[in-house]
C-alpha cells in the first residue's frame, strides 16, 4: 500500500472514535438484545448479550467488524446506536414473560449469560448514556450468573457497584489483553485503553472474590508472542483465576474494508497476513482460515505448561487443542466455584465438553466408547439443554446457520437437526473431523445412522507427557 492509502486506513478507525465518542442512544428505538450464539455447536454460552449495538473502540482484529462490515451505518455518521430495553429485560430474566422462548430455554434455568459479545460492554457509549449501570443493578439485584468481557475504561466507574455484589459472586470477568505492548496495542485495538489498565482491573476484580479470566483471544502473531512471558506473569500478578486462548482468523468472505485493515495490521506486524494463512492454514476449513496445528503448538504449550503448574484454568476456544481444555467451558470458567455454583451453570450440549472428556479418559487408559464423540451423547448431555435443541421455534428465528436453508425448511429445522446435517457430511468445514482437523476420526455409525468418531492421539501428547511431565489426565 502506498502512504496515502495507509493514511486513509489510519484515519478510518480515529474517525470512528471522533464521531462516536458522545453519541447518544435512541430513545425510542431498542436494540434486540439477547440473542443465541452461531458457534452453539461447541460454546458452553449460547445465549449472549449486547447492551449496544456497536462498539465505540476499532480493534483491527475484531470478529464483530467482520460481521457487521458490509453495514453501511458503520461508516459513521449515519449511525442508529440503540440500546437494549432494560425494562424487558428485566421482566425476561424475572419470569413476567412466562411465554417468552429465552425464559423457557434459558433462564427460568438460570444459565450463566455472556455480556459483551459483539460490543464491549464499557466502552464510551457506556460513559455517555449509563445502560450497563441499570443493568449491573438489575442482574445484581437478582444475583442472577453473568460473564462479562470486556476492554473499556467505564468498569473502573462501576468498581463500588461490584463491590455491593461481591458476596454474591454471581459475575465473572473476562479481559480481552492479546500482547503487553502499549504502542503497538494502541495502534491494533484503537481507543481501548492500555493493556496494563485491563490486567489492573482484573486485579482489582479479583480481589473481591470474583471469578477472573484473561481472554488471550485473538491470539495474533507478531504481537502475542512477543512479551508472552510478561503477560503470563501479569496473571501470576493479578491472580487471574483463568486464560481463554484462540488464535487470530481470518474469514475471506469478510468485505474490502475488512480487508483492508487486516493488510494494515499485517504492516504493523511485519508480515503477509493474508498470504501466511494462506500457506499455512487446514483447507478443511472452507474460507474461515485457521493455522494448521503444528504452527500454534509451541504457543499452545508454554500456556498450557502455566496453566498446569499454577493452578489457573486453561481454556481453548481454537478448535485446534480444543481437547486440552480443564474444563467444559473454552472461556475457561471453572468446573466448579462452591461460592457461588451458578457461574458453573453452563450448558454441556456442545462438543467442547465431550471432547475434553475424550482426552482424559485416553490418558486415563480408557478405550472403546469411552473415546469416542457421539451424536447423542453430544445432543443429549445436558437434560435442562434438551428441549432447546429440539425445539424448532427459536431456533428458526435466530440461529445464523438458518442462512444455509430455504425459507420452506426453517420452520421445521431445529438446533439438532442442524447439527446432525454437518456432523454426517464429511465435506462440511463443520464436520467434527474437519472441524478438529483430524482430532477425531470416523469409526462407524451409531443405531441412528450417525457417524461415530474417535479420538486419535497427536505427537505432541506424547512429547509433553514423556518430556513435559504433563498428566493429561488430570483435568
Amino acid at each position: 500500500m502506498d502512504e496515502k492509502e495507509v493514511q486513509d486506513i489510519d484515519n478510518l478507525p480515529l474517525e470512528w472514535l471522533r464521531v462516536n465518542y458522545s453519541r447518544t442512544c435512541d430513545a425510542k428505538d431498542h436494540y434486540s438484545s439477547p440473542r443465541l450464539s452461531s458457534e452453539y455447536l461447541d460454546c458452553s454460552m449460547p445465549l449472549t448479550f449486547d447492551s449496544y449495538n456497536f462498539c465505540s473502540y476499532s480493534c483491527k482484529y475484531c470478529f464483530a467488524a467482520f460481521f457487521k462490515g458490509n453495514n453501511p451505518m458503520l461508516k459513521g455518521e449515519g449511525l442508529q446506536l440503540k440500546s437494549v430495553d432494560v425494562k424487558k429485560m428485566e421482566r425476561m430474566i424475572t419470569g413476567k414473560m412466562p411465554n417468552d422462548l429465552y425464559w423457557k430455554f434459558f433462564f427460568s434455568k438460570r444459565y450463566i449469560m455472556q455480556w459483551g459479545s459483539m460490543a464491549d460492554p464499557f466502552c464510551n457509549f457506556e460513559k455517555t448514556n449509563k445502560v450497563g449501570e441499570q443493568l449491573i443493578k438489575l442482574f445484581g439485584d437478582n444475583k442472577y450468573p453473568i460473564r462479562f468481557s470486556f476492554k473499556g475504561q467505564e468498569i473502573q466507574t462501576y468498581l463500588p457497584l461490584f463491590e455491593k455484589y461481591k458476596e454474591a459472586k454471581n459475575f465473572v470477568f473476562q479481559s480481552s489483553i492479546i500482547g503487553v505492548d502499549p504502542v503497538l496495542a494502541s495502534k491494533i485495538e484503537v481507543g481501548a485503553p492500555s493493556p496494563d489498565f485491563r490486567f489492573k482491573m482484573l486485579g482489582k476484580l479479583g480481589e473481591m472474590g470474583y471469578w477472573t479470566i484473561l481472554r488471550l483471544r485473538p491470539f495474533v502473531i507478531g504481537f502475542s508472542d512477543i512479551g508472552l512471558d510478561e503477560l503470563l506473569e501479569n496473571c501470576k500478578k493479578y491472580k487471574i483465576r483463568g486464560i481463554s486462548m484462540e488464535f487470530f482468523a481470518l474469514d475471506f468472505k469478510c468485505s474490502k474494508e475488512v480487508r483492508k485493515q487486516v493488510t494494515r495490521l499485517g504492516d504493523l506486524l511485519g508480515y503477509d497476513i493474508e498470504r501466511y494463512y494462506k500457506d499455512l492454514s487446514s483447507h478443511r476449513r472452507g474460507s474461515y482460515m485457521r493455522l494448521n496445528r503444528d504452527v500454534k503448538e509451541r504457543w499452545v504449550r508454554k500456556i498450557y505448561k502455566f496453566c498446569y503448574d499454577n493452578n489457573v484454568v486453561f481454556g481453548c476456544s481454537d478448535p485446534d487443542y480444543k481437547e486440552l481444555n480443564m474444563s467444559g467451558s473454552c472461556c475457561a470458567l471453572p468446573e466448579s466455584f462452591p461460592e457461588n455454583p451458578e457461574i458453573c451453570n453452563y450448558t454441556r450440549c456442545q462438543q467442547t465438553d465431550k471432547l475434553r472428556l475424550l482426552r482424559r479418559n485416553y490418558w486415563r487408559g480408557k478405550r472403546g466408547d469411552d473415546i469416542q464423540l457421539k451424536f447423542g451423547n453430544v445432543v443429549n448431555g445436558d437434560p435442562k439443554f434438551q428441549d432447546f435443541l429440539h425445539n424448532n421455534r427459536l431456533f428458526g428465528n435466530d440461529i445464523v446457520y438458518k442462512t444455509s436453508y430455504l425459507t420452506s425448511e426453517v420452520v421445521n429445522t431445529t438446533p439438532a437437526s442442524c447439527m446432525r446435517k454437518f456432523w454426517n457430511n464429511l465435506r462440511s468445514p463443520n464436520a467434527p473431523m474437519n472441524y478438529f482437523e483430524g482430532k477425531v476420526m470416523p469409526v462407524g455409525r451409531d443405531e441412528d445412522g450417525n457417524l461415530v468418531y474417535e479420538y486419535k492421539v497427536h505427537p505432541y501428547e506424547e512429547y509433553w507427557t514423556k518430556d513435559l511431565g504433563i498428566d493429561l489426565g488430570r483435568y
